[in-house]
This record gives structure tokens, sequence and C-alpha cells, in this order.
């Protein structure tokens, strides 16, 4: 993700972006700073409390991605 840094602000694409609280591997900081800065107009960022990847997994309907 570093190596990508500089190139958030070039961003423009529609964001559709959910985060599991839980989640060690990503932080929401890091996730949060990306949106901020990302330059897109049309964004969506939700997160999931109490969830790790909720993309992956969603434990109470048993949907996976």
């Amino acid at each position: 993700m570093r190596s990508l840094e500089p190139q958030v602000p070039a961003v423009t694409l529609p964001l559709y972006v959910v985060h599991g609280m839980r989640d060690h591997t990503t932080s929401f900081d890091a996730v949060d700073d990306f949106v901020r800065r990302a330059k897109s107009t049309d964004v969506t960022f939700n997160k999931v409390e109490g969830e790790c990847r909720a993309l992956q997994q969603h434990r109470k309907s048993g949907l996976r991605a």
C-alpha cells in the first residue's frame, strides 16, 4: 500500500469500501486516510462493527463473496 500512496490523490473512480472493525490486517485509520485522500466524488464507505473481513464471509447470512 505504501507504494501506492503517491497515486491516491489521482483516484477518481467511484469507491465502495467496507471495513470490518475487527480487521487487524488493514487498520481503519489507513482505510479512512485512503478514502479521504482519493479525489473520487462518488464514495460509499461503510464500517462494520464486530466483523473481521465482512466481504469474505458474513456470519449472519452465511453468504460468501
